[in-house]
């Protein structure tokens, strides 16, 4: 049996994990939880003792079992020995839009309806948008949050103000924050999440010296840890990725050093996810469990991002062999153009002559597409967009629907077609530039095309 211990050996303990970081550093840090944390300095080497076997043991004895809090995605739960465990740290990293901020949500949102305590920390959306997707989990609709009827706000504060979560903005620290959430869990279960790592602060950033973003974050990730230790709180953290890790092929960076800015990341999780939006595919994430101190590292599972319920949901899914997987992602990068082609085919000929930003903007409400994909959209119509040079040099934009290709017109239907088919460029005179060189060459409207003086020139004769 091991003897009970004197509160001074189990201040040891919690000193060890202080001591450790002490190590990594070699800054000699005052150790929180200990007395050196009220002294202007570090104490000296000579007042300070490692901990012992039997430390750790008595303090095992004093804090009991751990306890993991299961997430409800029954896979990672198996996978990490039942979920988070209190006093830990996790770590969710991806990329822009991979779905962190959803799932981080959908855990707090798990915890809170089993009576934890739930404090959400945030710098990338407030207090509105998190309320937002609570209620989208509880089955209203973005609209319902954006048009706020008196009915539907009653009926969502029925369902949501008996939550036990409290928001936090850019205002607070992480350790503020933990403060007021240990306080108000009165001693219960609790869980603080934090969105991200990358934009929030803690302490150690208002002591007045400045901090590089690496010195910056590795302040957050100890904060982090020392919060979630000090509180026996689950600490889970969003963080976003670098750019290396979200490529795709050898290329890509490995999930376990990806966290953006600081290696400490890495160092401090005691599970990190990595995130990623699979290729080719719609709202489908892999989640990548790139780190665990509680069972098997690199295993993959992948979860259905359904954005109008905010929930990821856990689904079967083989990746195709890497070969197979380009071509597909080639054929489909092919079929989605001569869809956006097809959008913007009609769009040149019902409404003949725009500029080349006018039929850009026009292109991408029409066919709900980015920049990009109305540029490749237009290009893709090849010698039927017709680029008329008039007043001011300004090129105009016009189609050719005898030029047009079968694929692209099979994008359209009845009425749809026709008006494409029909559809011809206006007769021009010799003084008049009359191309029909792919947009995809162009570079600007009117003096910017001064090269299209050299253009072919093309008769009346030549356009029917």
């Amino acid at each position: 049996m091991i003897d009970a211990a004197p509160q001074s050996a189990r201040l040891r303990v919690v000193d060890y994990e202080a001591a450790e970081r002490e190590a990594i550093q070699g800054e000699g840090a005052p150790r929180p939880g200990s007395d050196s944390t009220l002294e202007s300095g570090p104490a000296p080497r000579a007042e300070r003792e490692g901990a012992t076997i039997a430390d750790v043991l008595r303090a095992w004895q004093t804090e009991g079992p751990l306890v993991h809090e299961p997430t409800g995605i029954a896979r990672l739960d198996e996978l990490t020995g039942g979920g988070p465990v209190y006093g830990s740290r996790w770590y969710l990293a991806g990329a822009p839009d991979a779905g962190k901020t959803a799932l981080l949500v959908q855990l707090a949102h798990v915890y809170a309806l089993r009576g934890i305590t739930v404090g959400l920390l945030a710098v990338d959306e407030d207090a509105g948008d998190l309320v937002t997707r609570l209620a989208q989990r509880t089955g209203y609709s973005r609209h319902h949050c954006e048009a706020r009827d008196a009915g539907v706000l009653e009926r969502m504060g029925a369902e949501l103000e008996g939550l036990p979560v409290r928001f936090y903005d850019g205002a607070w620290t992480i350790e503020s924050a933990a403060h007021d959430l240990a306080t108000f869990a009165s001693g219960g279960r609790a869980m603080l999440g934090v969105d991200s790592v990358q934009t929030v602060q803690c302490q150690a950033e208002l002591a007045g010296r400045e901090l590089s973003t690496a010195e910056a974050v590795a302040e957050r990730t100890r904060a982090i840890r020392s919060v979630a230790t000090r509180h026996r709180l689950i600490a889970i953290a969003t963080s976003e990725m670098s750019r290396g890790a979200y490529a795709h092929g050898e290329d890509r960076t490995a999930t376990l050093a990806a966290g953006k800015w600081s290696g400490a990341i890495e160092y401090s999780a005691r599970v990190l996810l990595g995130l990623r939006s699979v290729p080719g595919e719609t709202d489908l994430v892999e989640l990548e469990l790139a780190k665990n101190k509680h069972g098997p590292r690199d295993e993959r599972l992948f979860l259905r991002l359904d954005r109008r319920s905010q929930t990821l949901a856990a689904v079967g899914y083989e990746p195709p062999p890497e070969g197979v997987r380009e071509a597909e992602r080639d054929g489909r990068t092919r079929d989605r153009t001569t869809r956006d082609a097809g959008a913007a085919a009609l769009v040149v000929a019902t409404r003949p002559g725009l500029v080349r930003h006018e039929v850009e903007a026009a292109v991408r409400a029409a066919a709900g597409v980015g920049a990009q994909r109305a540029r490749d959209a237009l290009a893709a119509l090849g010698e039927a967009l017709v680029l008329v040079t008039g007043d001011r040099r300004a090129q105009r934009h016009y189609l050719d629907g005898g030029r047009l290709g079968a694929e692209v017109l099979a994008t359209l239907s009845g009425t749809d077609r026709a008006k494409a088919e029909s559809a011809r460029p206006p007769r021009v005179s010799d003084s008049d530039s009359h191309d029909s060189c792919p947009i995809g060459d162009r570079t600007g409207d009117g003096d910017e095309h001064a090269k299209s003086k050299n253009a072919e020139k093309r008769t009346l004769t030549d356009c029917d």
